[in-house]
């Protein structure tokens, strides 16, 4: 299928082409594979992940056979300045596997169907014949992103990963590919190899397609200009802005994530005072469903009266160092205080019913409190 841009781009995935049914690649700017058997041939539609499938043997050389054509095609495709976009799956459990019918002691081989092109990169093909792993199942949605100024920022920013890239694949520094995209805990859920004049794209699986499509054809666009030997003056000047764009990009990242950090040390220093954490254990006890209403408010009374005996002189204290109106420190004491909801004092005789939105207005209150009490301490620990 090609996309209405002026690029001929091939989307192989399981609801459109199908890699064996494919012109040749070679007809193509790009390639975008939604890595999983049902893009290689419709026959694999049905086949469940981590399952196996016994082909005849024959069959299974004319496909192992076909996906070593294919790949060859591609690497051409790369070479000459093509892309390849692989939407990221695990690797490990899908295979067809066959067998000699009159072996003694069969032999099983196995044609794994979603790797075919992974020989097109020279350093992921290494590992592979290393028997290493390259690539494992991850589930998530929390992507960092490594190169803002990346076309394929938007998508990145939209996306969903079902596959992390294992270390092993940038441990050496002579062939590294380069990091587009990190999970929180530091794996790699995108990142680009270059190959010849083109390049490979390991992309989260899971984004917007029309997103992931204007990415496309961005970059294409970007490198077309970049490549071209011949051009008008005003082409140059453009690409010029796009370098210096990039780079304050680059440089205006790096000074952000300088200044997080350097808040994050000094906010820690705030929450690790005893008084800090003594109150927000509090508020975390009230606000929890289990915790019943007359016992929530009892808990925010009592956090007010830590940070009154932390800032020292009473109500008024309170009110002038946060700047917190009496309305809201209101807002806590008195529905704990009155005896006639029987709170924290009682009187005789039937107990006037507690609302919930007394409650949540002193909950509102003392968030409101907790709050400023915090910034107080992190401003007055510069």
């Amino acid at each position: 299928m090609v996309t209405a841009s002026p690029w001929r781009v091939l989307w192989l995935e399981p609801a459109g082409s199908h890699l064996l049914e494919a012109p040749h690649l070679g007809e193509y700017d790009a390639v975008v594979l939604d890595d999983q058997p049902a893009s290689i041939d419709r026959h694999f539609a049905a086949l469940p992940p981590g399952k196996a499938e016994t082909l005849p043997r024959q069959t299974a050389k004319e496909l192992q056979h076909h996906l070593r054509q294919r790949c060859g095609e591609l690497c051409q495709l790369l070479i000459s300045g093509g892309v390849l976009v692989v939407r990221l799956r695990a690797l490990a459990g899908v295979h067809s596997t066959y067998q000699g019918m009159l072996d003694l002691y069969p032999t099983t081989d196995e044609v794994c169907l979603s790797n075919w092109w992974i020989p097109a990169a020279t350093r992921l093909s290494n590992l592979m014949r290393a028997e290493q792993q390259i690539i494992s199942a991850a589930t998530g949605d929390r992507i960092l992103v490594e190169e803002p100024h990346h076309c394929f920022e938007p998508y990145l920013m939209t996306a969903r990963y079902a596959a992390v890239l294992e270390p092993l694949v940038f441990s050496d520094p002579n062939d590294r590919p380069e990091v587009l995209a990190r999970n929180r805990v530091g794996n790699v859920v995108a990142c680009q190899i270059d190959v010849g004049s083109g390049c490979i794209l390991l992309l989260p699986a899971d984004g917007d397609r029309d997103v992931l499509e204007g990415s496309l054809s961005d970059l294409l666009l970007l490198r077309r200009g970049y490549e071209q030997s011949w051009r008008v003056p005003e082409e140059n000047a453009l690409l010029q802005r796009y370098g210096v764009a990039a780079e304050h990009m680059r440089t205006e990242r790096r000074l952000v994530l300088n200044g997080l950090d350097r808040v994050h040390r000094r906010k820690a220093r705030v929450f690790e005072d005893t008084d800090v954490r003594r109150v927000l254990s509090r508020l975390e006890h009230a606000t929890k469903s289990s915790t019943s209403a007359k016992t929530s408010l009892t808990d925010l009374y009592n956090l007010v009266e830590i940070i009154k005996g932390r800032l020292g002189g009473g109500d008024e204290g309170l009110i002038n160092t946060l700047g917190i109106s009496r309305t809201t420190l209101e807002a806590v004491k008195r529905p704990a205080n009155d005896k006639h909801l029987d709170v924290r004092h009682s009187t005789t005789g039937e107990p006037q019913e507690l609302k919930s939105e007394t409650v949540l207005g002193a909950l509102k209150a003392a968030e409101e409190i907790v709050q400023t009490f915090i910034d107080h301490l992190y401003n007055a620990s510069g």
